[in-house]
């Protein structure tokens, strides 16, 4: 049985919970920030959901996806993915030997090692492509094609500035 005192009680500790000491900006900035990382949270959750449902770890289709854009040494991925390059030495192996990934030796530089995505990595991959094109292709099309086009630009040329402003 509920007790009123109890769920008062509940009540008043959730509506009670602290507040962001330092809220996001306001106006134009203020908005792309909460919307970006809305979206960017999300879209993780997806991937992380994928990659866990086929007993994977939580970065292994980011990591997949990275290969098959060409990020290939483990230090390209480091930066990348903004992730120390021990945490992506982990993950590598997991994919590797997951039979996800191969592992070989740079043609140019033999003492660099490359990845590569393998039969079954590039099926996963698909897969998780296949997930977010049925998720996100029929909220694009509610919108016109110009505005998601003009909004594409908008989010690749920050992307870019910002990744070049990092070094």
């Amino acid at each position: 049985m509920n007790d009123p005192a109890s769920d008062a009680l509940a009540l008043t500790a959730r509506s009670a919970a602290p507040k962001a000491a330092v809220p996001l900006p306001s106006g134009p900035i203020g908005r792309l920030l909460a919307s970006v990382g809305n979206l960017s949270y999300l879209l993780n959750a997806i991937h992380t959901q994928y990659a866990q449902d086929n007993g994977l770890g939580t970065r292994a289709i980011h990591t997949l996806s990275a290969i098959s854009e060409g990020h290939v040494t483990p230090g390209d991925l480091a930066r990348l993915m903004l992730l120390p390059p021990s945490v992506v030495s982990g993950d590598l192996n997991q994919l590797r030997d997951a039979g996800l990934i191969r592992r070989g030796r740079d043609p140019r530089d033999g003492r660099r090692l490359v990845y590569g995505l393998t039969a079954p990595g590039e099926t996963m991959l698909a897969g998780a492509h296949r997930l977010f094109v049925q998720l996100l292709g029929e909220k694009l099309q509610s919108h016109p094609d110009a505005e998601v086009a003009s909004t594409l630009r908008l989010l690749y040329n920050l992307t870019r500035q910002l990744r070049e402003s990092m070094g």
